[in-house]
């Protein structure tokens, strides 16, 4: 019985011994695992959004009444093209008083044969006097007729320059007239709409969006340890959440700060839309990987 005993404590001493030693197996060889398993932070793949590469959301730059909206939504317009205007009447009507007077040259005409007159009636006192200019003479006539040559060839020169005032004054209503119309400044697409004939010009929201889609910008934010390998004019490669096919994106900008909160980089590339694809999608964004970037 003794002996029984003391066999069937030996096995188990033996088999806690073997129960210890192959948890520490099995715990070593976990670590190991874990150890060498790649981090989330070391991902080559991260999660980007598209947006226009350019986007200018339209004003009228001073108050009135919408008279026309040219576009709607989802048009195609080129640099130039009128999307709106404000009534213009008022504005056209001095347009025309200004070109009038900018035009014409009847003051200057008229300042120009007031001095003729007033030099000849001087010529016929210096004849009639010349006697007495001879003898380093003068009149109160004389002086009367050279004080009124003088006044009026100042009134010449200040109608010329009236001239040329009424020209910058054209040009500035001419200004203030264009100014009704609202115009694309790029190429793109329409892509909201928010006046209609009749309202009050609101000049504190945009009245309408133009967008450029056919090159798009990529946003991203990327780790800062992974930004180190990255460089303007750099090629990654994007791919739609929904699309198998990855299409090449240049970047183009770079914070030179990181964000303390989430210890990224901002990163911005553009690509090519050639489909036509509207901006605000998912992609995803593909890093080289370390051993390529090192090569390069």
């Amino acid at each position: 019985m003794a002996k029984a005993n003391r066999l069937r404590q030996a096995i188990l001493s033996v088999a806690v011994i073997l129960a210890t030693g192959g948890v520490g197996h099995v715990t070593q060889a976990l670590g190991q695992a874990a150890s060498s398993a790649p981090l989330a932070s070391e991902t080559n793949q991260f999660r980007g959004m598209t947006k226009p590469s350019e986007e200018s959301n339209l004003a009228f730059s001073g108050p009135g009444i919408v008279d026309q909206v040219v576009v709607k939504p989802g048009k195609v317009v080129k640099t130039g093209d009128i999307l709106a205007t404000e009534d213009a009447r008022e504005e056209v009507a001095k347009l025309n008083i200004a070109k009038l007077l900018a035009d014409s040259t009847k003051e200057i005409e008229a300042a120009q044969a007031d001095l003729a007159s007033k030099e000849v009636d001087l010529k016929r006192k210096e004849d009639l006097y010349s006697d007495k200019i001879a003898k380093g003479e003068t009149t109160s006539e004389l002086d009367e007729s050279r004080v009124a040559v003088t006044i009026a060839k100042i009134v010449v020169e200040f109608r010329k320059e009236s001239k040329v005032k009424a020209g910058l004054d054209l040009a500035q209503q001419q200004v203030k007239v264009d100014q009704k119309k609202l115009l694309s400044p790029i190429d793109g697409i329409v892509a909201k709409v928010d006046i209609h004939p009749g309202d009050g010009a609101d000049l504190t929201k945009p009245a309408i969006q133009v967008v450029q889609i056919d090159q798009l910008w990529v946003e991203v934010d990327i780790p800062s340890a992974r930004t180190k390998q990255l460089k303007l004019n750099q090629e990654l490669m994007i791919r739609y959440m929904d699309e198998d096919t990855w299409q090449k994106a240049s970047i183009i900008f770079l914070t030179p700060y990181a964000n303390a909160g989430s210890n990224t980089r901002h990163v911005r590339l553009t690509m090519s839309n050639p489909n036509g694809r509207e901006a605000g999608l998912p992609v995803m964004v593909q890093l080289p990987d370390n051993d390529t970037a090192a090569a390069k």
